[in-house]
């Protein structure tokens, strides 16, 4: 009895935090590539011990891979009860979330990297054959790679009427606008490879703040796109100047969230402009996946370990300290002369640092006349820029404006 009693009070102490910080809540097979939900299942998929679910946002796993013939998982993706997985040698079908599975008929046994609903569409990124497409449900699939010249697909992205592939071998991105018929590359700004110049970047995921577009490489930190894919920017994760190996990405109430294999999670609130290190409580920092599921930002490492941690601890506006200052640029788009409009008068206390879609720093330690800032299009080359609002050295607000 007292030797329970004690585990019992160990629990506690590594289970409850004393602060703010990340939770640990179970070890999951091993690898967690992936985490997703359906309905009431969070789901993990790992590289060597098949898909586990959870009903109980986490604090307890299930193994689910009765008909699973491969236990290298790379994906599962669901809508409502129907759910697929991809592994290593093929792609898997539930209609009872994930409590049975069925081979899906129709794709070689190939690897399956991304699995992604699009409306009555189901699109398959496969690693070699290219991207796939059923309008029924999975019963049959058809092959898209029209215009595709790199059939090694990471990942997979819907963002309003397009579609987006991220490649492994040199091509890039791909974009379609007809639901996969035909792809065009949109590498305008993307990085090459560092060990292959003559190739681009590895793209790992995609990601969406309203319109502005994300995507993380292997090697270059992460993408940025304000003009639906069609030119990219690339800014670095943390203060170091190279960031590598962000595998997951994802956005929630206006902040960016990366996780990092080797170095945590950090988030952004002014698309990646700067970066905060949340990693209080996280003693695994070898993050394969991230993935928001009810009130919660939950972490899937490489030694398989589950943690999570209150969304409400992580973003809670737009701003780290102070109070949010609505700001407006006026007009906008800069043809000219242009301001940016703020609240309050007290002038000496503010100042503004505009940035580059690249994150390069373009003006810094402005200050206002009144309680506005001018932007001459004189000082700008066209494209994208991100401003930073600061009161008394705190930020206060942030946006962004273009220029034509």
């Amino acid at each position: 009895m007292k030797k329970s009693l004690s585990l019992i009070i160990l629990n506690l102490l590594v289970s409850v935090p004393l602060f703010s910080q990340w939770v640990y809540l179970d070890s999951v097979g091993n690898n967690i590539r992936a985490l997703s939900s359906s309905l009431n299942y969070l789901y993990a998929c790992t590289s060597l011990d098949g898909i586990f679910y959870s009903v109980d946002s986490g604090f307890s796993w299930h193994a689910s891979n009765n008909g699973i013939t491969n236990m290298n998982v790379r994906t599962i993706a669901g809508k409502d009860s129907l759910l697929f997985a991809g592994t290593e040698t093929g792609l898997f079908k539930s209609l009872d979330l994930g409590m049975t599975w069925i081979h899906a008929y129709g794709i070689p046994s190939s690897d399956i990297r991304e699995v992604r609903f699009r409306g009555d569409s189901i699109l398959i990124g496969s690693f070699g054959s290219g991207i796939y497409i059923s309008v029924d449900d999975g019963f049959s699939f058809s092959l898209v790679n029209n215009g595709l010249s790199d059939h090694y697909i990471n990942c997979l992205f819907v963002h309003g009427s397009r579609i987006f592939a991220g490649t492994d071998q040199g091509g890039g991105i791909f974009a379609s606008d007809d639901n996969g018929a035909t792809w065009v590359q949109k590498n305008n700004g993307v990085p090459v490879n560092p060990w292959a110049p003559s190739k681009y970047d590895m793209i790992l995921c995609f990601a969406n703040n309203g319109s502005t577009l994300f995507a993380s490489t292997w090697d270059c930190g992460i993408l940025i796109s304000e003009d639906n894919g069609e030119s990219w920017g690339q800014i670095q994760v943390g203060n170091n100047t190279v960031w590598n190996y962000i595998n997951s990405i994802t956005c929630y109430n206006g902040g960016l969230l990366a996780g990092c294999y080797g170095t945590g999670i950090y988030k952004s609130i002014d698309n990646g402009m700067t970066w905060v290190e949340i990693n209080e409580g996280l003693p695994d920092w070898s993050v394969q996946s991230i993935h928001i599921y009810g009130n919660y930002l939950y972490a899937g490492t490489t030694n398989a370990h589950v943690f999570r941690r209150p969304l409400s601890e992580i973003i809670t506006s737009i701003q780290e300290n102070g109070n949010i200052e609505e700001t407006n640029v006026y007009p906008d788009p800069v043809t000219g002369i242009s301001k940016i409009l703020f609240p309050d008068y007290q002038q000496e206390q503010y100042s503004l640092a505009i940035y580059s879609i690249n994150g390069n720093l373009i003006k810094g330690n402005e200050h206002p006349s009144g309680n506005f800032f001018t932007i001459s299009k004189s000082d700008f080359n066209k494209g994208c820029y991100f401003f930073s609002l600061k009161k008394n050295r705190i930020r206060v607000s942030s946006g962004k404006f273009i220029v034509n």
